[in-house]
């Protein structure tokens, strides 16, 4: 699928339920130098269009989702973890609060990784 501009790109994975996509992906889509995609992908993030959850990993912000700025955990943890290549597990009341199991709404978002893994991502930022 072929598009002529990463607004349009965007549009298309929202389309198709995607909330995800890589540099790769989009240099991939199109027929412009790097400058020029990186130029684009500065342009969407300062409308906070998306989002650059990691180094090249890109989170697409719907619109009922502007006022937040990133869209819900449940939805950004598994594609992260699996483009970074690692393991987790939901922490325990994070995962019964999905399961409807808690009787209150946890305040943070707990992600359980090898020391490597979160040595590695500390790190990076």
């Amino acid at each position: 699928m072929k598009v002529k501009s990463l607004a349009k790109l965007i549009h298309n994975l929202l389309a198709d339920g995607k909330y995800f996509f890589t540099k790769e992906f989009a240099a991939s889509e199109f027929n412009i130098s790097d400058t020029a995609l990186r130029l684009q992908l500065l342009r969407l993030k300062k409308k906070k269009s998306i989002f650059n959850l990691w180094r090249g990993f890109y989170t697409i912000v719907p619109a009922e989702f502007a006022h937040m700025g990133s869209i819900s955990p449940l939805w950004l943890i598994d594609p992260l973890m699996k483009y970074l290549g690692h393991g987790y597990y939901v922490g325990l009341l994070s995962s019964s609060s999905i399961h409807g199991v808690t009787q209150q709404q946890p305040q943070v978002f707990q992600v359980i990784v090898m020391r490597k893994c979160l040595l590695q991502i500390i790190k990076a930022i």
